[in-house]
């Protein structure tokens, strides 16, 4: 297996509109270079042009103008890394959508509004040999087919549909067709490694009949596991998976690895998750800037744990441990250290998995003066700190039902209502002084890490302080809701478990993963690891969120490692205090909480090495 990552194509880079697929991959044709990534962000239709500030409370364009600001940082970030492009392609982007972009001045732009525009912008600054002829149907075929030969899209629907073979590839690329431009992005990864690509449709399930086929299958009943492989064995049952040596999945969620059963190395990349941030950090962090950093946390709250072994397997590679174990495993600690400590590994053992709550039913009027109801589940959490008298409550509420209608599945009775109808209804269930609550033993769809004061609910949207870590999540039921928030927030690799794993094996898995991960590919230390699992109830139970080439590098020194950490506090440190200046006064107390918490950091446990930093820069 190759490990070697893709090359940044760093002629282009895109900003297309999510939902023209089509366009999409036309220009992907044509900008394709061969054993080069081109990173290509997808971009929503918002509901609103860019506001000036940011209204305060959730309210009906709440969502999408967090989503667009996201995306403005994140792609602005990405071609800063880059360190700019020649051409930035924004495609089918309407007046909205690009009022939320705050860098275009800062390059040379290429505006495509139709696919009848693709040919006449990009023909005469690429170098293609011919068109290659595509129906529609076959278009993403097409994509890839176009670029084997160095060609560009041509549509023509007389054209037959395509078939693709293997020609001797390495790896397999199998990516479930969303009908978003994730999926270009994916396609556009599959050509940049060399590998063979299956476009399977969209499966008819997703990760909530995952998780409860895999429940009821692990509680006795057998006949769910087959039902769960029956609904996407279809898809992929005829593809010779042992003909490669890896196959990753682009996937809205369902654990591929399960399915069939590792039988050669499989990883998974979320489509719903920022795919194709997910690639360019993968990408970047392999070859730039690599840490030897670390958390390990555990409450000790087992006898047979792996947490003493992990410590010291880092500390032989050089790596500065933050440890986070006994008494120092608490939700304070956890949070602080999650989202501003830069690292490149976290290590979690502990029991987790879903938690008890409330349930809630409540009505309320909306500004219309409709009444409505709505039924909801509470999940509360507590993060006390020392010398604070107040603590930090975290409340999650996952809403069930809606006047009636399956919150989660029923998006057509949900469309009838006005966007602010909603709006309303988060204002009202925010508002409730007292609401009534009946206590539940499991809230599905709930996500914890067990600390040693309160459990951890991993609600953030900063990791590692923009670093792009590995996660390895040693706890129960650890695949799904928990690994969302990290890898959304920027984590470029994830590790859990697919149900509650038995503590000997999770101990043994860890250490035997741990020895070979400095030698090795994350996925194939984590594919000869689980051969510990074989022919017992745990086999196949751990999955993997990343790509085939990730690897951890060794550090140099301890000593380089402290001191790489430092001077990367020292900048997150600035960056805080130029953003406290930027914000609304209601962002304030958070920010406080962040340059506190860096600042202890580095008069603490980074005293000397920041000192040496000051010094050199005086």
């Amino acid at each position: 297996m190759s490990q070697e990552p893709p090359k940044f194509n760093t002629k282009f880079f895109c900003i297309l509109n999510q939902k023209s697929v089509n366009l999409a991959a036309l220009i992907s044709s044509y900008i394709y270079d061969e054993s080069h990534y081109t990173p290509i962000f997808k971009c929503i239709d918002p509901t609103t042009y860019a506001p000036n500030k940011l209204d305060e409370g959730f309210h009906e364009d709440y969502i999408s103008v967090v989503s667009m600001r996201e995306l403005d940082v994140h792609a602005s970030n990405a071609l800063n890394m880059l360190g700019g492009c020649e051409y930035l392609i924004l495609g089918g982007l309407n007046d909205k959508q690009k009022s939320y972009f705050t860098f275009l001045n800062n390059y040379n732009i290429i505006e495509i509004e139709n696919e009848e525009e693709v040919h006449l912008y990009l023909n005469s600054i690429t170098n293609k040999t011919g068109s290659f002829k595509c129906n529609e149907n076959s278009i993403l075929e097409g994509l890839y087919s176009a670029a084997r030969e160095n060609s560009y899209i041509e549509i023509d629907n007389s054209e037959q549909d395509i078939i693709l073979s293997p020609a001797g590839e390495n790896g397999i690329v199998i990516v479930e067709d969303t009908e978003s431009v994730a999926v270009i992005s994916a396609i556009n990864y599959c050509l940049s490694i060399g590998a063979f690509l299956k476009i399977i449709a969209k499966p008819n399930i997703d990760a909530k009949y995952s998780i409860a086929k895999i429940e009821e299958w692990k509680s006795g009943n057998e006949q769910s596991l087959l039902d769960l492989k029956a609904e996407v064995y279809n898809s992929i049952e005829d593809i010779s998976l042992m003909n490669f040596s890896y196959a990753t999945f682009f996937t809205i969620g369902i654990p591929y690895s399960l399915i069939i059963e590792n039988i050669i190395p499989s990883s998974h990349v979320h489509l719903y998750l920022n795919p194709e941030r997910f690639i360019f950090n993968s990408i970047y962090y392999e070859t730039n800037y690599r840490l030897a950093s670390s958390i390990v946390f555990s409450p000790l709250e087992f006898v047979d744990e792996e947490t003493v072994f992990v410590k010291n397997q880092l500390l032989q590679k050089y790596y500065n441990v933050k440890s986070l174990i006994g008494n120092d495993a608490t939700v304070n600690n956890l949070d602080s250290a999650v989202r501003e400590l830069p690292y490149n590994i976290l290590h979690i053992c502990s029991h987790g998995g879903e938690i008890s709550g409330f349930e809630i039913n409540e009505n309320f009027t909306d500004r219309d003066g409709k009444k409505h109801s709505v039924k909801y589940d509470e999940v509360v959490s507590y993060a006390p700190a020392p010398g604070k008298e107040m603590v930090r409550v975290t409340i999650k509420r996952i809403i069930r039902e809606f006047d009636g209608f399956d919150w989660r599945k029923d998006n057509k009775e949900k469309s009838k209502n006005e966007s602010y109808v909603y709006a309303d209804m988060h204002k009202a269930i925010s508002g409730i002084e007292k609401p009534t609550r009946i206590p539940k033993d499991i809230i599905p769809d709930s996500c914890s890490i067990k600390c040693v004061d309160f459990i951890y609910q991993a609600m953030f949207n900063t990791l590692a302080s923009t670093y792009s870590p590995l996660i390895f999540n040693n706890t129960c039921q650890s695949w799904y809701e928990i690994a969302q928030a990290f890898i959304s927030s920027g984590a470029r690799g994830y590790i859990g478990t697919l149900w509650n794993v038995d503590n000997s094996v999770a101990s043994k898995f860890a250490e035997s993963f741990y020895e070979s991960l400095f030698n090795s590919t994350v996925l194939n230390s984590l594919f000869e690891s689980l051969k510990l699992c074989e022919k017992n109830p745990n086999e196949n139970i751990y999955i993997y969120w990343g790509l085939h080439f990730t690897t951890m590098p060794v550090g140099e020194s301890i000593e380089n490692s402290r001191m790489s950490i430092a001077e990367e506090l020292l900048k997150s440190l600035d960056r805080w205090k130029q953003h406290k200046t930027t914000v609304e006064n209601q962002y304030i107390e958070n920010i406080d909480e962040n340059i506190k918490w860096i600042a202890s950091e580095l008069s603490g446990d980074f005293l000397k090495e920041a000192r040496e930093l000051i010094i050199r820069i005086e």
